[in-house]
């Protein structure tokens, strides 16, 4: 009974990703992006930068470091914050050229 719903699912997501090839890529930014910006937020309170530590800096520092703009006004202090922010702006030159 479950099989044969699961092959059923299984068979639309593969019809979905053949019509729409890019649309597990769009899922993997999405992604990504929740996942920037939560490990932000948590850096932040770990630093202890309480003022920065709230949901729509996190947003806001995610997109400039994603879209490589970054104005510098929040930044890590300890070495972990600074690999992190090495990564994401990595990523998001692959991830923006991605759609190109």
């Amino acid at each position: 009974m479950f099989t044969s719903g699961r092959k059923k699912a299984n068979s639309r997501l593969r019809r979905a990703l053949h019509r729409h090839p890019y649309i597990a890529y769009k899922i993997a930014a999405v992604f990504l992006f929740v996942i920037y910006v939560l490990t932000f937020e948590y850096l932040m309170i770990f630093e202890n930068q309480p003022k920065n530590a709230n949901l729509i800096t996190a947003i806001y520092w995610a997109t400039t470091t994603i879209a490589t703009v970054g104005y510098g006004d929040v930044v890590f202090n300890s070495l972990a914050g600074r690999l992190f922010t090495i990564v994401v702006q990595v990523l998001g030159i692959i991830l923006i050229s991605g759609f190109l």
